[in-house]
């Protein structure tokens, strides 16, 4: 498990530490000058390579073409920048990266993998497509600002993202070229969007006016081709699909509600998260950022694991049975997940953060990986949800 209490040091500050002890360079009559050079400086290039090459911050993790990619940003005082990285072995992850890219766009902030391609949306509004060697296929700007979310449809032939001012946009995969635009899809940021696993015309979106909205592409030409499912109380901040008429969702006060499609504007369900609140938390630390479903071993997807800032949650998908819950150190915040070894284990990613020392005002981040056995949760005694 993680060492909650471990300093983290400024990632510049430590490479510039790591170069001006590496290039010193000492006299030695069996060693060539140049050679010695030549040595410190390929030192110095790793420290810099295993130090800012992969981001400080992990967002999403991928399982392709037997690597592992790790989609992170790189966040600091005087820079923040996404990056995708790639490695060999599951032990390689932090520390020997074997590929990397990364682009003067910002900060990445959704992504999603379609075929071998990966799409990555950043805080500038760009989307930009990179092949499973990490080379740019494309990119473009479709939003004002922020995206929020990319993902792609069940078939890959369309694409959406949607972004901080409440567009969304609906993409050929094909020539990446935009096929329409909903301007004010929501009358504020969209908070996330999930396709209907079984029809690539379906789509729901949620959003920070607290609405719900189902959105049917076969009417790609509307001007709205949506319907308002749900208006909330509070704002829903993560979406699953589980059932064909049912939609989960969690809110950003640590809730999960469940929905009927077949009875408009219809919660059937609810469940609170976090029983005892501290009087210290804040919403952000509530707040359900993403419902992810999980493969068992049978190869179906029965079971759900939820993040907040500091816990995940796993549940059958139906959400009628807690399975397990982790709670992490305040510091700890878990972002996304893989499953490994035929879905019996779990790699769970995500950030560290504490105060820097001398600047009490900036937060200093490193990445984090828990490798967690999932494989007796499914046979374990659960606690069923009232």
């Amino acid at each position: 498990m993680l060492n909650s209490n471990q300093s983290l040091t400024d990632p510049i500050e430590d490479v510039f530490e790591e170069i001006s002890r590496e290039i010193t360079i000492e006299s030695n009559r069996d060693v060539q000058p140049v050679q010695v050079i030549q040595e410190k400086l390929d030192a110095i290039l790793k420290k810099i390579h295993q130090k800012l090459f992969i981001g400080n911050c992990f967002e999403d993790i991928y399982h392709q073409n037997n690597s592992f990619v790790v989609i992170s940003n790189f966040v600091h005082s005087i820079q923040h920048t996404g990056f995708v990285t790639k490695f060999d072995k599951l032990e390689d992850i932090s520390r020997n990266p074997k590929k990397f890219a990364n682009f003067d766009y910002g900060s990445i902030n959704s992504s999603c993998c379609l075929n071998s391609n990966f799409l990555l949306g950043f805080d500038s509004g760009d989307l930009v497509v990179v092949d499973d060697e990490l080379y740019k296929i494309t990119s473009k700007q479709y939003c004002h600002n922020l995206i929020t979310k990319v993902l792609a449809d069940p078939k890959g032939d369309r694409l959406v993202c949607s972004d901080f001012d409440g567009r969304i946009v609906l993409i050929d995969s094909n020539d990446f070229e935009a096929i329409q635009y909903y301007d004010y899809a929501h009358a504020s940021s969209i908070t996330d969007m999930i396709f209907n696993q079984d029809r690539n015309d379906l789509l729901i979106s949620s959003g920070a006016d607290n609405q719900i909205v189902l959105w049917d592409l076969r009417r790609s030409l509307s001007d709205r081709p949506a319907t308002i499912l749900v208006e909330c109380n509070v704002q829903p901040t993560a979406l699953d699909w589980p059932e064909k008429n049912i939609v989960s969702f969690g809110t950003e006060t640590g809730q999960i509600l469940q929905a009927d499609l077949r009875k408009n504007r219809s919660v059937v369900s609810k469940h609170t998260l976090f029983s005892e609140l501290d009087p210290k938390m804040t919403e952000n630390d509530c707040s359900i950022h993403r419902i992810r479903p999980l493969i068992d071993q049978c190869g179906d997807l029965n079971y759900s694991i939820v993040f907040s800032a500091n816990n995940h949650w796993i549940f059958d998908r139906k959400f009628t049975r807690l399975l397990q819950h982790q709670e992490y150190p305040k510091q700890i915040e878990p972002r996304d997940c893989l499953q490994l070894n035929e879905n019996k284990d779990l790699l769970i990613v995500g950030t560290h953060s504490t105060r820097n020392k001398t600047k009490k005002k900036e937060k200093l981040y490193k990445n984090i990986s828990v490798k967690l056995s999932i494989e007796k949760i499914y046979t374990t005694k659960e606690r069923r949800l009232s």
